[in-house]
């Protein structure tokens, strides 16, 4: 897999390196998050960072935000980078700019494998961090050359410096994060909203990923049939985990579904479907397999299959007899496959 955009998320990084290594005068008040190429609703709640400063010195540096990426593949390549991220300064005379560091680790160390960019600070008088916070890009795409070896990690130190000459206190804000009123924002643009849009820092070619050796995959879908009723919904989760281990190889995969018809309550059908399967035993095995079938030509009526294949054990699943036949409960595994078609009303 590859990336040209990494979010700015809220969640903890999945490795927090032990230095900072950009030339900040302040770090105080940082965050350190994770960098992910997609985004989901464990991305965060949009939020913000703020610190402020009232050094005279001409150029005074505030970290704000570190990001750190998952694991990278083996690669060299010469990319531009830039951001789209919602910033903003308290005062006009606090003169904040840019300032972003990037540099890679070699894995999960404090290693620096390779800087690629090197404390990019943008001049006074030029792409000045607004007022009225919103979504600022780098003054020009910046040049960047990566160089990893697979499980090295992208390190990116986000901030101002502020170029004014006061002891006045003022202050630089970065928002980060991906969800907004349980929603996954959109991303954020030029002058767009910074409260409601997903920032991001991109990059013009795609950017390896590591390569997988044991891997958890989740995918969600959800469904509004269009009945008399809007309250009819099927909903419907899958998660895959696959172990690899060479010694006792093995493999579990988990199927969830749930069938929900909120307006009849009594009507619920929730199943939880597992398949455990273990090579070295094949007596062990237990499946199950879950299928619905929607009969478009009549609108109001649902067909719902389930099979179920249980081998070396006793069926104990017994719902409520208008949902499970009595024949079902406590059934022995003489018949291997039980089919049960139920047609239900939508309301």
């Amino acid at each position: 897999m590859a990336f040209t955009k990494l979010y700015l998320t809220a969640r903890t990084a999945p490795y927090t390196p032990a230095t900072i290594r950009g030339e900040w005068d302040d770090t105080a008040g940082a965050v350190t998050k994770a960098l992910d190429p997609c985004k989901t609703r464990d991305g965060g709640t949009i939020a913000s960072v703020a610190r402020a400063e009232a050094n005279a010195n001409d150029e005074y540096d505030v970290l704000l935000y570190r990001g750190v990426s998952g694991p990278l593949g083996t690669q060299e390549i010469d990319v531009n980078v830039n951001v789209v991220i919602g910033v903003g300064e308290s005062n006009a005379a606090a003169n904040d700019h840019w300032h972003v560091h990037i540099y890679t680790t070699q894995g999960d160390s404090d290693t620096v494998r390779q800087t690629a960019v090197d404390h990019y600070r943008e001049a006074a008088g030029t792409n000045e961090w607004p007022t009225t916070a919103a979504g600022l890009a780098l003054n020009a795409a910046q040049s960047c050359h990566i160089h990893t070896t697979d499980g090295d990690r992208l390190v990116v130190e986000i901030g101002y410096a502020a170029r004014n000459t006061v002891t006045t206190s003022y202050t630089g804000t970065l928002w980060y994060g991906i969800v907004k009123n349980s929603v996954i924002a959109a991303d954020l643009t030029a002058a767009g909203d910074e409260t409601s849009l997903a920032g991001f820092i991109s990059f013009d070619a795609s950017v390896a990923e590591s390569t997988i050796n044991a891997r958890v995959s989740q995918g969600a879908v959800e469904t509004v049939l269009r009945e008399t009723t809007i309250n009819a919904r099927v909903s419907q989760g899958a998660v895959e985990v696959v172990m690899t281990d060479d010694a006792n190889p093995a493999r579990v995969s988990q199927l969830v579904a749930e069938l929900l018809i909120p307006s009849v309550v009594a009507s619920r059908v929730s199943q939880l479907v597992a398949e455990l399967l273990t090579l070295t035993v094949i007596e062990s095995r237990t499946s199950q397999l879950v299928v619905e079938l929607l009969n478009a030509g009549v609108t109001p009526l649902r067909m719902t299959q389930l099979v179920i294949e249980l081998l070396g054990k006793t069926s104990t699943y017994c719902g409520p007899p208008s949902l499970s036949p009595a024949a079902l409960c406590g059934k022995p595994d003489v018949l291997a496959w039980l089919e049960w078609t139920v047609p239900m009303k939508e309301n």
